[in-house]
């Protein structure tokens, strides 16, 4: 991930470059240069060190103060959910919901994305194409949909869509993953207040609503539904086969998307057949502990109660363990830079990491002059 790969970004799906594609060995890689940087500089040399990280960064920064705490001495873990492996499938799609339920009166707007998705294939399934027209034509498609199942492809854009935007429902305008408004949730339901009497009623202000995500910027002459972003989510893919099996499944009824179960079996069969690896769901846990906290020491884990992340989420104290909530936060919004828009809440939780970096870094000090002070008579 990132602009620095190896092989020159050469990847592909080689095994035996995806190979080194592991939260392991990102782990390992991490030691490795905190030691060479220590050793490379003097003035670093007796330096506390502590680790940040938002989402997967965050659970790699609570992983290695586990793994690794003779070299680092504290972790900030923002929407970092370690514990997601083992959690509920259903419930990640609830806390989407919830955020869309509560941004338009009666629930209207998670309501009208539930109906979406059966009034799409209604349209896709229209004879002689009639249905298909439209959708090319209403959603200037930029490769037009030629057949009904072709509209797979924008409910899953849809899907990820939706998640997307209550994940970055931040309280300023971002481009995090793409460019959006302050409040995008609020945004995005000012169109699907309403009640609409027919499908095509409905979809066009889905469209609407849609444009906000993908055309904020109004410079887009043309959708594309296939497009992926720019942080790593094709790689990510291979990590979520191998090591990162997070499950996932809806209701249709207690959520706002369209049914579907979660099938180990079937994601193992498109693991297999996409990157010719089988999933290992238990690695997680078995490597790092998942919600077994009592060895853990020195981690503070901030998670935003708007963050669909958070249902994997360490959500209560453990130890020397810290949990910080904040209750109107998006994903890793304490990682942001501050900003006047910024709630109570994460101005309070980024206190209160301050309060426990001082603590860890003031704590490795003088565990160094203790041991410096030590002598065999």
């Amino acid at each position: 991930y990132g602009e620095s790969l190896p092989f020159d970004g050469k990847i592909g799906k080689d095994p035996a470059k995806l190979g080194y594609l592991t939260s392991e060995q990102a782990l390992a890689d991490y030691a490795e240069l905190i030691d060479y940087i220590k050793n490379k500089n003097p003035n670093a040399a007796k330096s506390p060190v502590i680790a940040f990280g938002g989402s997967y960064g965050g659970m790699l920064a609570a992983w290695f103060r586990n793994k690794y705490p003779h070299v680092c001495d504290g972790a900030i873990a923002a929407s970092a959910p370690v514990a997601i492996f083992t959690s509920p499938c259903d419930a990640f799609g609830r806390i989407v919901t919830s955020d869309y339920t509560a941004a338009a009166e009666n629930g209207t707007c998670s309501q009208n994305i539930r109906k979406s998705w059966a009034a799409l294939d209604r349209l896709a399934n229209q004879t002689n194409n009639t249905g298909i027209d439209w959708i090319n034509k209403n959603w200037k498609l930029c490769t037009p949909f030629t057949h009904p199942s072709n509209v797979t492809i924008l409910k899953n854009y849809l899907n990820e869509m939706w998640t997307n935007i209550a994940m970055m429902d931040y309280p300023y305008p971002t481009s995090f993953l793409m460019p959006l408004p302050g409040n995008p949730v609020n945004a995005v339901c000012s169109k699907l207040e309403g009640t609409y009497s027919n499908d095509t009623e409905l979809i066009t202000h889905i469209i609407q609503a849609a444009n906000i995500y993908f055309n904020y910027t109004g410079k887009a002459k043309c959708f594309n539904p296939a497009e992926e972003d720019d942080i790593g989510a094709d790689i990510w893919d291979y990590q979520a086969c191998s090591e990162m099996v997070m499950p996932f499944c809806f209701d249709g009824i207690n959520d706002m998307f369209e049914a579907a179960k979660w099938d180990i079996r079937e994601y193992s069969k498109d693991c297999l057949r996409n990157w010719n690896v089988v999933p290992k769901p238990n690695m997680p846990n078995l490597m790092y502990g998942g919600r077994n906290l009592k060895a853990a020491s020195n981690i503070v884990f901030s998670n935003g109660l708007l963050d669909p992340w958070s249902s994997g989420g360490i959500l209560k104290n453990y130890g020397l363990v810290v949990s910080v909530i904040i209750p109107e936060g998006a994903h890793h919004l304490d990682l942001r830079s501050t900003n006047p828009a910024d709630p109570e809440s994460v101005i309070t939780a980024r206190k209160t990491e301050r309060k426990y970096i001082r603590k860890w870094i003031n704590a490795a000090y003088t565990s160094k002059a203790k041991r410096r002070s030590y002598h065999v008579p």
